[in-house]
C-alpha cells in the first residue's frame, strides 16, 4: 500500500473503538481515535486522515451531522467516510433505528463512501477501508 495510511475512528464505545484500532493496526494502519462528534470533527481537521470510520450514534453531535459538517468543510470534504450503525441503537433526532434503509440513505445523503452494520467482521472492516482508500486514489487521478 506504500506509505502508512491514517484512519480516524469516531466512536463513543471505548471497547469497540479499541477493537477497531487493533484490527486496523494489524493491517499497518495508523489509528487516531475520538470518542464524540465534536472531538472527531476537530481531529479530522487537524490530522487529515486518509479515512474516517464514523459511528452513527455518538454523544453530542450525532454521526450523521458530523458527516454532513465534514462534507461542507473544504479541508475535510474529500476524506472518505465509512459509517457504522448497530442494530437496536436508536437515533433520538430521527426517532429511528440506526440500521435500515432510511438510515443508510441518510448516511449516503451525507456522501458516505460505505455503511457497515455492527457487528462487523474484521475482514469486512479492513476490506471496506482498503476499498475506499483505493477508490479515493483512483478519483484523485481522474
Amino acid at each position: 500500500m506504500g506509505d502508512r495510511k491514517r484512519i480516524l475512528v469516531i466512536d463513543d464505545n471505548l471497547a469497540l473503538a479499541s477493537a477497531t484500532e487493533r484490527i486496523l493496526q494489524k493491517q499497518d494502519f495508523e489509528v487516531i481515535t475520538a470518542l464524540n462528534g465534536a472531538d472527531g470533527y476537530d481531529k479530522a481537521k487537524e490530522e487529515k486522515p486518509d479515512v474516517i470510520i464514523l459511528d452513527v450514534i455518538i454523544p453530542g453531535i450525532d454521526g450523521y451531522e458530523v458527516g454532513y459538517q465534514l462534507r461542507q468543510d473544504h479541508e475535510t470534504s474529500e476524506i472518505p467516510i465509512i459509517f457504522l450503525g448497530a442494530e437496536g441503537n436508536t437515533n433520538s433526532k430521527k426517532g429511528a433505528y440506526a440500521v435500515g434503509p432510511p438510515e443508510i440513505n441518510i448516511a449516503f445523503e451525507c456522501d458516505a463512501n460505505d455503511f457497515l452494520q455492527r457487528p462487523v467482521a474484521a475482514d469486512d472492516l479492513v476490506r471496506s477501508v482498503k476499498n475506499v482508500i483505493w477508490l479515493s486514489a483512483i478519483s484523485a487521478l481522474a
